[in-house]
């Protein structure tokens, strides 16, 4: 009786759920349903290892060590280096569907059922700020976007990323429509996730501050100040474990060695475009950059050494 009540109570809450938001859930079925035809058919053409290549293969990598060395390293072979070139969740993540299903593949398809989420949240950030047909022409654009559906399969960190970032965004957005610090709070911790995901959105968090100010300056000063500190001091709680690993492990501070090699990449197709070194010279360049900051290797040069001093080496080069 107890159990047949608990069952009556639950299928009448998810009844309720579906009936109030019935425009969200159409939209992410039609966006999942949209991405599971393009995987199919590219795993009919090309098989699952379509899905590996590029950054999946750097994933699996570190999923792999996590899993049988307890450490984040990228190398497939020992020796095994740790390295904050990839930030953790997505690798914990797929770590996480391995231990379950005993199977990468699964990623293929989870990934792409939490992709699809973006298409709704789109929709709901486009309902609270503008009108109810344009938040519906945003969401089917960005989920049945043909970039969108190719990529939704592939084993990257944007499968939970974008999905992450949005909730985020969303939550913004309902803190600038209705003024409660609640929101905004909330908003800065799924945004310190979504920077584990994906270091691109690290500085989002300064708008975050500026907006908080200005809205909160109708209030009163102080409380602007304090609701703004309040943000930067949640986002920062949410980075710290990955910052003071980073600093024990590696010692250095730098949150993701990508954006130094990024740049310094960028530095060497600078070099060959100007005509100062041939695409044959480039290891020269690695060499002096090396000097430059007082790097033993590249590999210390490409996940110890700060964003700061690469630029400064590239600068001396160029």
């Amino acid at each position: 009786m107890i159990f047949s009540n608990l069952v009556r109570k639950n299928l009448l809450i998810i009844k309720n759920f579906v009936a109030s938001n019935r425009k969200p859930i159409l939209i992410f079925t039609i966006t999942f349903l949209a991405e599971l035809l393009v995987i199919f058919i590219l795993i009919k053409i090309n098989g699952t290892e379509i899905f590996f290549r590029g950054d999946g293969q750097d994933y699996q990598n570190l999923a792999n060590n996590l899993i049988n060395h307890q450490m984040l390293a990228i190398t497939p072979l020992p020796p095994y280096w740790p390295t904050s070139f990839r930030t953790p969740i997505y690798p914990f993540w797929l770590a996480f569907i391995y231990l379950i299903f005993r199977s990468y593949n699964a990623a293929i398809f989870i990934g792409a059922f939490i992709f699809a989420l973006s298409a709704p949240l789109v929709y709901l950030i486009g309902r609270e700020v503008f009108t109810e047909k344009i938040a519906v022409t945003a969401a089917f654009i960005s989920g049945l976007e043909p970039w969108a559906l190719f990529q939704a399969g592939f084993i990257t960190a944007e499968q939970i990323f974008m999905p992450i970032f949005l909730l985020s965004a969303y939550f913004l957005c309902l803190y600038l429509k209705y003024s409660k610090t609640s929101h905004i709070y909330f908003s800065s911790f799924i945004m310190g996730i979504a920077v584990l995901t994906r270091p691109a959105a690290l500085f989002f968090i300064v708008i975050f501050i500026f907006l908080a100010l200005i809205v909160e300056l109708k209030h009163s000063f102080w409380k602007s100040i304090k609701v703004s500190v309040l943000i930067f001091f949640i986002f920062i709680a949410v980075l710290a474990p990955w910052l003071i690993r980073n600093k024990v492990v590696l010692n250095s501070l730098q949150f993701s060695s990508a954006s130094g090699i990024r740049s310094f990449a960028d530095s060497v197709m600078l070099q060959e475009y100007l005509g100062k070194t041939k695409p044959g010279e480039a290891i020269d360049i690695y060499k002096q950059a090396r000097q430059l900051v007082g790097a033993k290797s590249d590999y210390d040069l490409m996940t110890r050494y700060s964003y700061l001093r690469i630029l400064m080496a590239i600068f001396f080069l160029i």
